[in-house]
């Protein structure tokens, strides 16, 4: 005859091997669900991925500022959305996949790629003078001059003992074409119109807090005002745009990154670091000892229609790794309204085009395209001569992908993955 004692340890056994046999058929199902989770989310990934690779070829089906919904294989199964558009003077591809209530999106900044063999150091426009070297000027690279060819001069004292390294070839007195989408989608924030993915608020009403980060897989937070915009001590990222009908002005307390500045005249305070894009109509003034890193961009884009000067001005000991660029809508007009003034010990590393006049006292790593050169010294306002500047394209990053500015221009890159 069984002891109840003994049924007792029976059942009590039987009763912790179903538990732990439960366990076992709990977690290999749990196992199994994020096996699957995981498996999908990876699908997900690669087919963002795909759609991202998509928007960076050079197909003409994708329409900038329209989302694009793509189905990659043509099984109904892998669905990504796509959106390409204008981001300052760089672009922003969006790529969304998504599976029932599962999506996954990646953002980038993007731009050309550069072809070290297909770049140049110097564009200047023919218009019937020579290029004249002064000093310690240093040309490396290839160089498209006017038909009169470059000369060695003399002026202020100086010879010219720099170098001059590349080939030269004639260049027209047009400088090479503009993409219309670069001008015509950055013109619209001095009309006081916005673009259909901004989600538009009050500059005074809804920054309140000193520190706004902004994802760029939402819409594009626009902040605008009437008034001068004072940016002291705000810490500003990602996916926003600032626009002010009269001026903006950012002090070296101030961390940005990322974000496009719209207003008729910018001005940054002495010692600033960070990483934007400033869009300017009338003018833009870097401080000293200013560091603008890559991605930035520093644009004038002047619509012709006032007698007032445009102008950039890059004060002494400035660097900035990016893009400058000057526009005037009338390119035919030879008297450009626009001058862009880098000063001594300046630096930029990347491409520099100006529809109109440049004084150069620093040093370009990389291209400069511009119609023409201009020096002021105590006696007289010198036209296309250099005297102790440097273009030296050599210098510029194997790797370094700018803004694809110039009609043609189809390399796609990544410049920065946007968050």
């Amino acid at each position: 005859m069984i002891k109840a004692g003994a049924l007792f340890y029976a059942i009590a056994i039987s009763l912790v091997i179903s538990i732990i046999c439960s366990s076992y058929i709990i977690f290999a199902h749990f196992n199994r669900l994020n096996s699957l989770f995981l498996d999908q989310n990876q699908k997900l990934i690669v087919n963002a991925n795909s759609g991202l690779n998509l928007l960076l070829s050079n197909s003409s089906n994708f329409v900038a500022g329209k989302r694009h919904s793509i189905d990659l294989f043509s099984e109904q199964k892998d669905s990504v959305i796509l959106e390409r558009k204008q981001w300052g003077v760089y672009e922003l591809a969006i790529s969304m996949a998504f599976s029932k209530k599962n999506a996954c999106c990646i953002a980038a900044i993007i731009g050309k790629s550069m072809n070290k063999d297909e770049g140049f150091a110097l564009y200047l426009a023919d218009y019937q003078r020579p290029l004249s070297l002064c000093g310690n000027t240093i040309l490396n690279g290839t160089c498209f001059v006017p038909k009169s060819g470059i000369k060695r001069s003399y002026m202020e004292g100086q010879n010219f003992v720099g170098k001059i390294n590349g080939k030269q070839s004639e260049s027209s007195s047009n400088l090479p074409l503009v993409k219309k989408s670069v001008t015509e989608f950055n013109m619209i924030y001095f009309n006081d119109l916005k673009a259909e993915t901004d989600s538009l608020v009050s500059y005074e009403n809804d920054l309140k807090t000193n520190s706004l980060i902004h994802s760029f897989k939402d819409l594009t937070l626009l902040l605008k005002s009437k008034s001068e915009i004072l940016l002291d001590k705000k810490v500003l990222k990602g996916n926003i745009r600032i626009v002010s009908q009269e001026s903006v002005f950012i002090s070296a307390s101030s961390v940005l990154e990322d974000v496009i500045i719209y207003a008729p005249k910018i001005i940054v305070e002495n010692g600033f670091k960070g990483s934007m894009q400033l869009i300017a109509s009338d003018g833009i003034e870097i401080g000293k000892d200013c560091h603008l890193n890559y991605p930035s961009s520093v644009s004038i884009i002047n619509n012709n229609k006032t007698s007032s000067k445009a102008n950039i001005v890059m004060k002494e000991n400035s660097t900035l790794k990016g893009v400058v660029f000057a526009y005037q809508i009338d390119q035919a007009v030879n008297n450009s309204n626009i001058t862009v003034n880098f000063e001594k010990n300046t630096q930029i590393t990347g491409d520099v085009y100006v529809v109109g006049n440049v004084s150069l006292k620093g040093i370009i790593h990389g291209s400069m395209t511009c119609q023409k050169f201009i020096l002021q010294t105590p006696s007289t306002l010198y036209e296309n001569h250099l005297l102790n500047a440097v273009i030296d394209y050599s210098k510029l990053p194997n790797h370094f992908t700018s803004a694809a500015i110039i009609n043609g221009e189809s390399n796609n890159s990544i410049v920065k993955w946007a968050n």
